[in-house]
């Protein structure tokens, strides 16, 4: 009888940050565990009430086109590859990664995926 060989699960670091409607909404920072992909959305619209930030997490369904090898209309950020998508707002995106653990949290400090808020 041949042994069971399991496939080591991508860990994903599981945070979400974002104003909405000028509140600022942190959900506890976590990680979870995928066979797929980690994620890293960013809220971004002109509309300042609208939902600005990120969340990230691992992928249910926001990665599939990746995993269907669609790859026009993405750009490269370090280990992300990321797709405009218009349910994050006008200039939202959707980011996807599986290169090495905790992938999805490139870019979240830098300026690119920085958040500011203005105070009322």
């Amino acid at each position: 009888m041949l042994p069971e060989i399991q496939a080591a699960l991508l860990k994903c670091r599981l945070f979400h940050e974002y104003a909405e409607e000028h509140r600022m909404r942190t959900i506890t920072d976590q990680n979870c565990q995928t066979n797929n992909y980690c994620v890293l959305a960013r809220y971004k619209d002109p509309n300042t009430k609208k939902k600005q930030g990120y969340s990230m997490g691992c992928d249910q369904v926001d990665c599939i086109w990746m995993r269907e090898k669609i790859r026009y209309f993405t750009t490269t950020k370090g280990n992300l590859t990321c797709i405009k998508n218009a349910d994050y707002g006008r200039d939202g995106e959707i980011c996807c990664c599986n290169g090495y653990d905790y992938c999805n949290e490139f870019g979240v400090n830098t300026e690119f995926f920085q958040v500011k808020i203005e105070k009322h």
